[in-house]
């Protein structure tokens, strides 16, 4: 083989390396890992040069659909056209204490991997150790594991939500923004729902001083996630670990007044004759989503009509779609700082929104001028 060829076939090996490495990490560890510092070794490895085959030992463990899985890296060593044996071991059958035991395992699933390609070892101690043997060893903790040493399945969520069914109003806090971005990182083992006034609801209600339904309590193993911290804000840890979301997202019923607090109403009024302009769904929209305001009554008018213009003069409204709002719209996470920046508020307590610069450039109806004007940032 010529030189040139030599060298560009072991630049290929170690592309070939990197390509599976970064797949891992992306794979595994999509907010970071942690690999404990006590388990990356060092020293003098036996690699075993011109070995057979790759083998790969998966040490698992039962009745865990939700354990960390390796199917991507036997995916990835298919796709590089590598061979490689694989063989599933359980942790407590006598073979698995014996892995165990030999490479000091403190968590499954893991895997083994012996006979590695070269090109692996020079960024595995990112994801385990490399042990005398030769053997590469994962060690990183993603959960959902089973922990060996605590005796229990690591990073399994129990989510239990407190619930009204007579509110029907009432939104539910899985829905929100907030509780969504947490679900979609973490693992659930089961979810319940419980009504405020059985039996166990009213434990649940007395246990967490819960003043309102719905509620969310979510068992201690969410704290096992090493991003857990961002979310703490939302709630708080109880003595039994778990943790419980205090965030209030209205329409919500409070248990004490027996009332359903958030309601909100709003009048839109937008230029139905203007087929080409902003109208009511895009500034519903942009409540809805945007702000998170939830509307139990949502009435539409014409921009064309003299309620819309007796409206606009009263609420000083230049531009439709403009949206006015009547409840407590300070209910709603962050609208005390956000509110007097996008929007105002009357005395009557009607809040008033005909923002161009938030819902975007467009068509819009100018009750200054009575005519459909093109709005753009700058121009507002």
């Amino acid at each position: 083989m010529k030189p040139l060829l030599k060298k560009k076939t072991a630049l290929l090996g170690l592309a070939l390396g990197l390509v599976v490495f970064i797949a891992l990490i992306a794979y595994f560890f999509p907010n970071g890992f942690l690999v404990p510092k006590e388990m990356v070794k060092s020293g003098p490895v036996q690699v075993q040069i011109g070995a057979s085959k790759i083998k790969l030992i998966e040490l698992s463990v039962r009745d865990c659909n939700q354990c960390v899985s390796f199917d991507l890296f036997k995916k990835q060593l298919h796709d590089l056209n590598k061979e490689f044996d694989f063989e599933k071991v359980y942790f407590d059958t006598n073979e698995g204490r014996e892995l165990v035991k030999k490479y000091s395992i403190e968590s499954v699933p893991t895997v083994i991997i012996r006979n590695a390609p070269k090109n692996l070892f020079g960024n595995w101690n990112k994801l385990g150790s490399i042990e005398a043997d030769g053997s590469l060893v994962f060690r990183a903790r993603v959960p959902a594991y089973w922990d060996l040493k605590e005796k229990r399945f690591v990073g399994l969520v129990s989510l239990t939500e407190l619930v009204d069914p007579s509110c029907t109003s009432c939104f539910d806090p899985l829905q929100s923004n907030e509780i969504q971005l947490l679900l979609k990182n973490i693992k659930i083992k089961e979810a319940k729902k419980i009504e405020a006034g059985s039996v166990i609801g009213k434990k649940l209600v007395e246990k967490y001083h819960l003043g309102f339904a719905p509620a969310l309590v979510f068992s201690r193993e969410v704290r096992d996630y090493n991003f857990f911290d961002q979310f703490a804000p939302l709630g708080s840890i109880e003595s039994d670990g778990s943790f419980v979301v205090r965030a209030k997202f209205p329409p919500y019923k409070d248990l004490d007044s027996n009332t359903v607090r958030g309601l909100l109403s709003v009048i839109m009024i937008e230029p139905t004759q203007c087929w080409a302009c902003r109208d009511a769904k895009d500034l519903l929209a942009f409540l809805n989503s945007r702000l998170g305001l939830r509307f139990s009554k949502v009435s539409v008018i014409d921009a064309n009509t003299a309620n819309a213009h007796a409206l606009s003069s009263q609420y000083s409204i230049q531009y439709a779609p403009a949206a006015l709002i009547q409840g407590n719209l300070m209910l709603y996470n962050g609208m005390e700082d956000t509110w007097p920046k996008i929007g105002r508020v009357f005395k009557d307590g009607v809040y008033a929104f005909d923002n161009p610069l938030l819902l975007g450039q467009g068509y819009y109806y100018d009750f200054n001028s009575g005519k459909i004007v093109t709005v753009s940032p700058k121009a507002a």
